[in-house]
């Protein structure tokens, strides 16, 4: 299995329609944790989005997300450029 639950991932652009429930991580930095596999669809897992939303997609759909990254965004939120 590519993700286990628990993980921290980012949804990979252009695969659905930017939304709450679908959010690019390039334009939202909005990350999600995996909550599930799917049950009676191989390689699909549910993912509940830190904007509380919570939707299902396939293992090709997302990508992990370094808890580095994730502390470098939050560091430069509040800087003005």
């Amino acid at each position: 299995m590519k993700f286990k639950i628990g993980d921290r991932v980012g949804l990979i652009d252009d695969r659905y329609f930017n939304r709450p429930s679908n959010p690019w991580y390039s334009k939202s930095k909005v990350v999600g944790t995996v909550k599930n596999h799917t049950e009676g669809f191989k390689d699909w897992i549910s993912i509940e989005w830190d904007n509380g939303q919570e939707n299902n997609y396939s293992f090709n759909d997302l990508f992990m997300v370094d808890d580095l990254i994730m502390n470098v965004n939050e560091l430069f939120e509040d800087i003005d450029i």
